[in-house]
């Protein structure tokens, strides 16, 4: 497998354009950020107000916010509802744990063919089903409309990645076919007029194509292990302990 090299500028097309011929796709062109380029780009992110929450403590905060709305520890409603907490925990444990094991079948496998990988495939999808779980959406859409705190933790999540995205783009987009804007580049990237003409879509496309590049951010690595103690913010039991 060859690796790109800091500084090579690779192409990249969005998910979107796949489907079009090959001159109709919009390509753009990025610009392989080097390791020491890493903190930068997290303080940027930083400053135009990205943030990123994890799992584990969206869950707590969700269960905080059941408790706040049903104060009663005896009320038979909040008890189902942190029992339905507790059960969305659970298979995510499950998933995470499915990933860690078919991650480490996968890098065992010498050399690591298709057959090797599709484990990994599958595991991968198991994670991504658990994590967008109808009723935990639903949940944290609920409880946040009561509880601001959990209302502005969900908002962060939701904009993290547009403007992640932005930054990526105006960072490391050195180029681009297909887009009916001229791209063009100033001393700090490229220039805001620039950042707007490509459509927010693959703006985010581009972020992860770029955190790609640099590897798993912190969020994600932490989301990638099994959540660990109990969603009542309690003390996790030897069984929870064991799958972190």
């Amino acid at each position: 497998m060859k690796f790109a090299q800091a500084g090579e500028i690779i192409p990249f097309t969005p998910d979107d354009q796949s489907a079009l011929a090959e001159g109709r796709r919009v390509v753009y062109q990025i610009r392989v950020p080097s390791v020491s380029e890493e903190a930068r780009y997290e303080r940027l992110v930083a400053e135009a107000g990205g943030r990123q929450w994890t799992l584990p403590q969206l869950l707590v905060t969700l269960v905080e916010g059941v408790k706040a709305i049903l104060p009663d520890p005896d009320d038979a409603e909040r008890a189902a509802i942190l029992a339905e907490i507790d059960g969305i925990r659970g298979r995510l444990i499950e998933a995470g744990e499915r990933v860690k094991v078919a991650r480490a079948d996968w890098l065992r496998a010498t050399p690591p063919d298709a057959a090797a990988l599709q484990p990994m495939a599958e595991a991968l999808a198991a994670w991504s089903a658990a994590v967008a779980d109808p009723r935990l959406l639903e949940l944290i859409e609920i409880v946040s409309a009561h509880h601001p705190r959990l209302a502005g933790m969900a908002a962060d999540n939701r904009t993290w990645p547009l403007v992640r995205g932005a930054v990526a783009a105006r960072l490391y987009v050195v180029g681009w076919e297909g887009l009916p804007h001229a791209c063009r580049t100033g001393l700090t990237g490229l220039k805001e007029e620039s950042v707007r003409a490509i459509p927010p879509a693959h703006r985010e496309a581009i972020g992860h194509f770029v955190d790609g590049l640099f590897g798993p951010t912190e969020v994600e690595a932490k989301n990638s292990e099994s959540p660990s103690g109990t969603v009542s913010g309690e003390t996790a039991s030897p069984a929870a302990s064991s799958t972190t």
